[in-house]
């Protein structure tokens, strides 16, 4: 019976443990890091990110565009010629329950008007699966797609899903 107090001590220590959320992330926030080119040199910065990155907000007024000035792999974002940006891992969100039957969406939002990029990860065609703003959302004026991107403009803000390839039936 004396081990009981020692057994619960320890539970209770190590539910303390499971409950510490990594620096530079409060709760339910995964890391981000910024990364910048100084003098438009080629920069690479350590990440703690298993999987690719995505940009989530651009601080330099030359465009960060992914495969020209940017990329990444596993545990490294890399900048260049002027680019400066924050970066988080890029795992696309999941909804519990959504109009896409449990694939993967991803939100974008245009903040205050402005142009934002948010990496999908999709390979095919994005469409609207849910428009979160009073602004318009029109496709190649205020929203487009790039390989494995989604940009926003004119504060259109919506959750985008992948529909499959150009011409391809889903």
């Amino acid at each position: 019976m004396q081990r009981l107090p020692f057994v619960v001590s320890a539970f209770l220590l190590l539910l303390g443990l499971l409950a510490v959320e990594p620096a530079g992330a409060g709760y339910g926030q995964r890391p981000e890091i910024d990364c910048t080119s100084v003098d438009r040199q080629y920069q690479e910065c350590p990440t703690p990110f298993r999987g690719p990155a995505r940009l989530t907000q651009q601080f330099s007024n030359i465009h960060c565009l992914e495969g020209r000035n940017w990329g990444s792999r596993p545990g490294l974002v890399w900048v260049a010629d002027g680019c400066r940006a924050r970066f988080a891992e890029a795992r696309p969100y999941w909804p519990e329950w959504g109009s896409n039957h449990g694939e993967p969406q991803v939100l974008c939002e245009s903040r205050d008007n402005r142009y934002r990029q948010c990496d999908t990860g999709f390979r095919g065609l994005a469409r609207i699966s849910r428009q979160l703003s009073q602004s318009p959302c029109n496709q190649g004026r205020t929203w487009g797609q790039e390989s494995g991107m989604v940009w926003v403009s004119g504060g259109c803000r919506a959750w985008f899903e992948e529909t499959g390839w150009p011409g391809a039936a889903r």
